[in-house]
């Protein structure tokens, strides 16, 4: 029978619950030979599911590798595309060339779409634009070191950090 870490868990559970309801007085060697037995079942379970974790986790680096990997290729090949691209428009504008027919495909020339591009000067203090161009954001940062210094805040709370399993 594979019995899952759950069913061993509870096993072991029911044991404890056992061993307090008789205070502790089960001695028997049947019981106590269940009990190792459990113990020895959940730690090769738990070793298994160790072992997966670790080599999930490692697969896991080699495709991100891998990804990061075929992410750089693609760029190279985006960057060369885009390239050759604005190369052919810059010899469709020195020629006045605004459409074309060749054996397979009919490139051509044509106007953006969508909202039209906006140029900020390049000093441009957003503090001191008008209210209505402003974005304002609280600075969390800075509510989070008051916070930690032991201030309080009806708007805001520090939430205790969370757990996770560690492999060594």
């Amino acid at each position: 029978m594979n019995r899952t870490l759950i069913d061993i868990g509870q096993d072991l559970h029911a044991l404890d619950e056992l061993m307090e309801e008789c205070e502790g007085e089960i001695v028997d060697a049947a019981l106590e030979e269940w009990f190792n037995s459990l113990g020895a079942e959940r730690d090769d379970k738990i070793d298994r599911y160790c072992f997966l974790i670790d080599d999930l986790t490692k697969s896991a680096e080699r495709h991100k590798a891998d990804a990061a990997a075929y992410s750089k290729w693609a760029q190279t090949d985006e960057n060369k595309a885009k390239r050759l691209k604005k190369r052919l428009q810059e010899f469709f504008d020195a020629h006045g060339i605004k459409k074309i027919e060749t054996a397979h495909y009919k490139p051509n020339v044509r106007g953006n779409g969508g909202v039209m591009p906006l140029d900020l000067a390049p000093d441009l203090n957003p503090k001191k634009l008008p209210e209505e161009f402003q974005i304002v954001q609280p600075n969390v940062d800075a509510i989070r070191e008051y916070l930690e210094a032991g201030e309080e805040l009806e708007y805001a709370t520090l939430l205790p950090r969370g757990q996770h399993l560690r492999l060594r």
